[in-house]
């Protein structure tokens, strides 16, 4: 169901960061062969725990289907380069010099 012209796309977006979370052993092994959400619910039994996990590791909105990876990718891509920037205290290489900010 994935566009020829996005085939390549995906291969490439696979083996990425935004797509990896480092897990041991069992667990890596069961993900692999789920959706994330299935993954999810089965790794964490409550909404709490699973709604921790999301944050914690800039899951945000986790793709339902094959077709909206790419989208889950690119957001989490960005979400993962905001906290770094904020972590390591860096200016926003993107933003010009004295551009301000309209983060709070």
């Amino acid at each position: 169901g994935i566009p020829a012209e996005n085939i390549e796309r995906y291969r490439a977006a696979v083996d990425c960061l935004p797509n990896l979370q480092l897990l041991g052993g069992v667990p890596n092994t069961e993900k692999q062969a789920k959706f994330p959400v299935e993954w999810l619910v089965r790794a964490f039994p409550s909404q709490d725990q699973r709604d921790t996990y999301i944050r914690d590791n800039d899951l945000g909105s986790l793709p339902l289907e094959l077709s909206t990876f790419l989208g889950f990718f690119d957001q989490r891509r960005e979400r993962m380069r905001n906290r770094l920037i904020k972590l390591l205290g860096i200016a926003d290489p993107d933003r010009s010099p004295g551009e301000q900010s309209t983060e709070g």
